[in-house]
């Protein structure tokens, strides 16, 4: 019998953009379409980070077309103007030079770029963007916080309280939790030992 595979697929699309967000319970695969080329990388949880950023993206190709256009029709008006003709061909060049440098300046759209160990996530703002967002920081915050919760600090306060501390300064636990679990004492190994023996002898009967 196969073992089931459970996942959650997020897509996006936009302005030639498409990114897939595939959710699986301990790592993250992205996958990205778009005029820089295609993307695909899994990635883990743990090796996000909460340093995003929003950046504006604008059409390279309409700017380029632009300056493209710019030029051809500023020759071809002066060379009509100097031959004594009216330049109707350079004024129409002109005007989808202006066409094309309006859409280059007012066609544009807004990215969160999330970096992780295996390359930076671009999630497009659209009406998916909180929830991929949110759904991401969720599985950082709690798997990290598993890794921390499994890692036995008996003696080791010092190394504990460094922990707690990585785990505020990097955005995955708030301060005020920081406190509250920098107060709690770690239990012992012995108290560790004891649980399992008590949950393998209720398994038992």
């Amino acid at each position: 019998m196969s073992k089931r595979v459970d996942f959650e697929k997020i897509t996006q699309s936009k302005n030639g953009l498409n990114a897939q967000f595939i959710f699986y319970n301990d790592h993250l695969k992205y996958e990205a379409r778009g005029g820089d080329g295609d993307i695909s990388f899994i990635v883990a949880y743990q090796n996000l980070t909460a340093n995003k950023r929003t950046i504006r993206v604008r059409k390279q190709i309409f700017l380029l077309a632009s300056i493209a256009f710019w030029a051809l029709g500023g020759a071809s008006a002066f060379t009509d103007v100097f031959d004594n003709q009216i330049p109707y061909a350079g004024l129409c060049l002109l005007l989808i030079a202006v066409v094309l440098t309006c859409v280059y300046f007012f066609k544009q759209f807004n990215i969160t770029a999330l970096p992780s160990a295996r390359g930076q996530l671009s999630i497009l703002h659209d009406k998916q963007h909180d929830k991929i967002l949110d759904r991401l920081m969720a599985k950082r915050k709690s798997t990290l916080l598993r890794q921390f919760q499994h890692t036995n600090y008996s003696g080791k306060p010092q190394i504990r309280a460094q922990a707690l501390q990585w785990l505020m300064e990097n955005e995955v636990i708030s301060e005020t939790e920081y406190r509250a679990m920098l107060k709690e004492a770690p239990a012992s190994k012995s108290q560790h030992i004891s649980v399992d023996l008590k949950n393998n002898n209720r398994g038992l009967h």
